[in-house]
């Protein structure tokens, strides 16, 4: 079941599926999102869905990189940015252009963007940043993307990819956040960027989610007696007082 964002910007898209295939809920991160079944593990593929002059302007001002990005990182196993849109590099100007009625300069402000500052960004993003990146239209073209990845990655019949297993190139996704980054991202006062502190300060899964000793928790820089509180709070109360009890020890250990 591919899952979509009931919020704005979103939850439009959820005309071109029907009951079976999707559902409108809440996501933490991104505009879509679904499992896959990867061997014995659940993957989770998450989509963020921007419109071209919405993206510009996200890059600019640092709105993807500092908060979106971050999040979909620690979030899921692979990130996907569907950018809706038309553009083109001007031949005289080299200016990037987008499509309305006839070819049109895009300005942030006064400032109009050279079409290799705006592959420069989207290289960014791909190579050091993770994302797949997928070019759309329209909103219809976008749903059908989705129900197509989706298909795909739980399908057992891909065949495409089989002459890339005598290169050197890999068809691995690029990133694959840890089970305890996913876990500790939940915690109050922790989110993205505490979280790698957190990866970094306990051994195990379980040593994580078995700590309920305010001053281990003071130990991880950015994290106060406050907050630390608040954590041991949190994983008391899902604990019933016993983390042992509901945790059998088959934890992951951190690499």
């Amino acid at each position: 079941m591919i899952e979509i964002d009931d919020r704005i910007g979103s939850k439009d898209l959820i005309r071109f599926f029907s009951p079976e295939e999707a559902q409108l809920c809440r996501l933490q991160y991104g505009d879509a999102a679904f499992s896959a079944l990867q061997g014995d593990d659940a993957w989770y593929i998450g989509i963020e869905r921007k419109r071209l002059m919405d993206l510009v302007r996200s890059i600019l001002s640092g709105r993807l990189s500092a908060g979106q990005l971050p999040g979909m990182q620690a979030y899921y196993h692979v990130l996907n940015l569907v950018v809706e849109g038309v553009w083109r590099q001007c031949p005289e100007t080299g200016i990037l252009q987008t499509l309305r009625g006839s070819w049109t300069d895009i300005q942030i402000g006064r400032q109009s963007l050279l079409a290799t500052s705006f592959w420069s960004m989207l290289n960014t993003l791909t190579f050091l940043g993770g994302l797949h990146i997928v070019n759309t239209h329209s909103s219809k073209e976008t749903a059908t993307w989705i129900k197509t990845a989706e298909k795909w990655w739980n399908s057992d019949k891909h065949r495409s990819h089989e002459a890339a297993k005598h290169t050197k190139f890999s068809t691995a996704p690029l990133m694959k956040p840890s089970l305890m980054r996913r876990i500790a991202v939940e915690l109050p006062g922790i989110g993205v960027d505490r979280s790698k502190a957190v990866e970094k300060h306990f051994l195990t899964v379980y040593d994580m989610i078995s700590s309920t000793d305010r001053r281990t928790w003071c130990e991880i820089e950015g994290i106060g007696r406050k907050t630390a509180d608040k954590i041991v709070k949190a994983i008391t109360e899902i604990s019933g007082g016993s983390c042992d009890e509901r945790y059998s020890g088959n934890d992951e250990k951190r690499v």
